[in-house]
């Protein structure tokens, strides 16, 4: 959401030609994992899920076994991000010069990782979970010079400074 300050008719800044203030706040999620739910197999082999339910006698392999091939979580959630920005533009003496700077702030809450298990659990995947958080905030700032040669031709010079701090942390 924006609010162009200049264009109203209590703004009466001659130095001024453009000042916009704008923030926005929004809260989006992801749940894209594999399907939670557990398996039994009987395969012989499935090395590539990491268990094996069958038996070797001899040369010969048998499937006269089951194991559990995946294990469900009931308790997992959506992952969210919330995401915050604020900031504003201005342009003055003659829109020679533009300042623009922005805040922002995301926190992502229930990352969604596989947690290790013990081995005495089995060898089938772990479910996923949500066991991790990150927050990630810092600011932007931009100063700009225009400079008009000729109908055609213009010199721009702009400067950014930019900072992000991060931060997270995951459970097991």
């Amino acid at each position: 959401m924006g609010w162009v300050l200049s264009n109203e008719s209590f703004f009466k800044v001659d130095a001024v030609n453009y000042l916009k203030i704008r923030g926005s706040y929004g809260v989006t999620g992801n749940e894209n994992v594999s399907p939670q739910f557990q398996r039994i197999s009987t395969s012989i082999y499935s090395y590539n899920l990491g268990q094996n339910a069958g038996y070797t006698f001899g040369n010969e392999p048998t499937s006269i076994g089951a194991t559990i091939a995946s294990f469900k979580n009931d308790d997992l959630a959506w992952e969210k991000q919330k995401q915050f920005n604020a900031g504003f533009d201005i342009r003055f003496f003659k829109n020679k010069f533009s300042f623009t700077a922005d805040y922002f702030q995301k926190n992502i809450s229930g990352l969604l990782f596989t947690p290790s298990l013990s081995l005495y659990l089995g060898t089938a995947a772990a479910p996923t979970a949500n066991i991790g958080t990150t927050q990630t905030s810092g600011f932007e700032m931009n100063l700009g010079f225009t400079e008009n040669i000729s109908k055609f031709f213009q010199n721009k010079y702009q400067c950014n400074v930019y900072y992000c701090q991060e931060s997270g942390y995951r459970n097991q």
